[in-house]
């Protein structure tokens, strides 16, 4: 580019003027040749300089973003293993439940990095949780095509689950013949969209009405409404765990 534009002087100039050699066309042919040479290149050096400071920009803002997810995944595992801790009564129960809640948020951090962080669609989020526990018959799984947020789906991934950690120690999931049913539906209301997920047992061993408290049960009921401002209903009757979840959508 540099050449053309240093070469077009001369057709532009010589058209006009005397074009001979050390004649006046010919010295104001060298001077705007070497002016519009120059010239394009301050014009290059500056966008150089200037890509070069974006892009500098570009990557204080990309390390400050993974120190702050670094820092933020780091809070959750310390939570995530006091909270364990406390729930647990052998160190064999501490580190079995531990190590799953981490595998668990590993898994939902592996969707979202597949999708740069944008979203994450809600049935691969599910047969991701399910997968440690799924036969050919013991899940299943519908619903339409719902896109979660970042946050939907690492507050979604945990509830997902402790309920399959329940259904797999005490639930359906515990013996031959149980099954989980998890379906979903997207609802509109406007311009606004709220996702209604259903967690149902069936054929699984007997369920006390009232259930003792734990870390897992009240990480089911309250994470939903605390991050997401959702609802949870979660009942224990006779046929297995039910549990309605109700997520306002950030993407209608």
């Amino acid at each position: 580019m540099v050449t053309l534009v240093a070469r077009l002087p001369h057709l532009v100039v010589g058209s006009l003027f005397d074009s001979s050699r050390f004649s006046e066309g010919w010295y104001l042919g060298r001077v705007y040749a070497l002016f519009a040479g120059s010239s394009l290149l301050v014009v290059l050096l500056t966008e150089t300089m200037l890509l070069h400071r974006r892009y500098e920009q570009h990557q204080r803002r990309l390390i400050a973003e993974l120190d702050h997810r670094v820092k933020n995944v780091l809070a959750q595992v310390d939570g995530v293993v006091t909270s364990t801790n406390e729930g647990s009564r052998t160190i064999r129960d501490f580190m079995r439940s531990v190590r799953g809640r981490i595998q668990s948020m590993a898994a939902a951090h592996t969707l979202l990095s597949e999708c740069s962080w944008h979203s994450v669609a809600l049935d691969n989020l599910v047969l991701v949780e399910l997968a440690p526990y799924a036969t050919d018959t013991n899940v299943k799984i519908t619903g339409t095509d719902v896109m979660l947020s970042s946050a939907e789906t690492q507050a979604l991934a945990k509830v997902l689950h402790e309920l399959a950690t329940n259904a797999a120690k005490y639930g359906a999931l515990s013996i031959p013949g149980g099954e989980v049913s998890v379906s979903w539906d997207r609802k509109l209301n406007g311009q606004k969209a709220t996702l209604i997920l259903e967690w149902r047992e069936l054929g699984g061993p007997p369920v006390a009405s009232k259930v003792q408290s734990s870390y897992g049960t009240d990480l089911i009921c309250n994470l939903i409404p605390y991050e997401l401002g959702g609802r949870v209903d979660l009942a224990f009757v006779k046929e297995g765990v039910n549990c309605r979840i109700e997520i306002p959508l950030e993407q209608a």
